[in-house]
C-alpha cells in the first residue's frame, strides 16, 4: 500500500529542480575569467501550437504558482485547445555582479525549460 504522505512533486518543486540542476551544471564549468554565475529571470511564454502567435511574459526572483495559473487561464482563453504555454530561463558566466560595471561581459551558459501547457513538440 502506498504511503499517503507521499506526495509527486509540485510543479514550483520540479522548476526550482530543474533550475537548480542547469545552475550547478553552469557553475561546475566556469570560464576562465568569468567567476560569477548570474541569470537575467525567466519568462513564461504562451503560443498558439504552430507557434505563429507568441507573448513573453518576464519575470525575476521566485515564481508563483498564482502567476502561473493566471497565465495558463489567458492562454486558454486567447489560443483555446490549441495553447502552449511553458516557462523558460538562463543562466550565464558573468566578469561581475554588477551588470554596470565598465569592464562587465558575459558569456552565455545554459538554458532551461518546464512545460506547463501542451506542448510544441
Amino acid at each position: 500500500m502506498k504511503n499517503v504522505t507521499e506526495k509527486a512533486p509540485s510543479i514550483l518543486n520540479q522548476i526550482a529542480e530543474l533550475r537548480r540542476d542547469v545552475r550547478a551544471g553552469v557553475a561546475a564549468n566556469k570560464i576562465r575569467g568569468y567567476p560569477i554565475v548570474t541569470t537575467d529571470g525567466w519568462k513564461i511564454v504562451m503560443a498558439d501550437k504552430d507557434d505563429n502567435e507568441r507573448y513573453d511574459n518576464y519575470g525575476s526572483g521566485r515564481i508563483s504558482m498564482a502567476y502561473i495559473k493566471q497565465v495558463v487561464a489567458e492562454a486558454v482563453k486567447e489560443f483555446g485547445t490549441d495553447a502552449v504555454v511553458w516557462i523558460e530561463g538562463r543562466y550565464d558566466y558573468a566578469t561581475h555582479v554588477d551588470t554596470n560595471a565598465a569592464e562587465y561581459d558575459y558569456e552565455v551558459g545554459d538554458y532551461w525549460e518546464f512545460p506547463l501547457l501542451g506542448s510544441l513538440r
